[in-house]
């Protein structure tokens, strides 16, 4: 299962954007945005691809931050650190 409205949230606070600014930058409403955000709206992939634009961050980034970490594979603590790493980057760049 994937979380998109909450690592979107995040990655656009990491970005210091408000969501007036990346409703601006997508001409997606800022309502639309909200609800997406907030888990009660499941955006397009055309949506998703404007915003991970605006981002400036790969859709397949915000959809492998997305993932919940559910499973406790041999892959699960790497998947953790790259999510991690990935953030860190964010709030640093």
């Amino acid at each position: 299962m994937l979380d998109i409205g909450s690592t979107i949230k995040l990655c656009r606070e990491a970005r210091k954007l408000t969501l007036q600014e990346l409703s601006d930058r997508t001409d997606l409403t800022k309502s639309y945005l909200s609800r997406i955000e907030n888990n009660q709206r499941d955006p397009t992939i055309s949506a998703l691809e404007t915003i991970s634009l605006a981002l400036h961050i790969p859709l397949n980034i915000i959809i492998l931050l997305s993932e919940n970490e559910e499973t406790n594979d041999e892959f699960s603590e790497i998947n953790h650190m790259l999510k991690k790493t990935i953030m860190d980057t964010l709030v640093n760049a």
